[in-house]
């Protein structure tokens, strides 16, 4: 499976409460890439309000994540994710700063993601910074 399948196949449809297939997703997207990965976690501190996922079990989840994945923006977006899954959101100057060092490593989209849901933004402030990152990425 390569990663384009890999984040379609678990898009919306993460089994939350059945662990040995989450733990064969963290597994998995580790093995596939680093953006499959960050899909996993993006999946796991963003999961839709049918889940009745409670943020205990989240944090178990992203635990094992966090212990099953190896890259230098783990501790990073593993962090971004707790404070999501806590309901805390971070400022816009906290992920602006997160943004800058997401950019040093390109095709990370589901990093970026979960950097760019992590805070309330009705002005529309990191929009364009998002954007720009993607940009650069796509032309690179």
């Amino acid at each position: 499976m390569n990663e384009e399948e890999f984040i379609q196949s678990i898009d919306c449809c993460f089994p939350y409460f059945d662990e040995v297939k989450w733990k064969a997703l963290v597994v998995a997207g580790a093995e596939i890439s680093p953006n499959s990965a960050f899909m996993v976690l993006q999946e796991i501190c963003r999961p839709p309000r049918s889940s009745k996922a409670t943020p205990n079990h989240l944090k178990k989840i992203a635990e094992y994540w966090f212990e099953h994945f190896e890259h230098p923006l783990a501790s990073r977006i593993y962090e971004i994710a707790l404070h999501k899954i806590d309901g805390h959101e971070l400022s816009i100057s906290q992920v602006l700063a997160h943004f800058e060092e997401i950019r040093k490593f390109p095709n990370q989209y589901n990093a970026l993601g979960i950097a760019y849901f992590a805070c309330d933004d009705p002005e529309q402030e990191i929009e364009e910074p998002y954007n720009e990152i993607v940009r650069s990425w796509q032309s690179a």
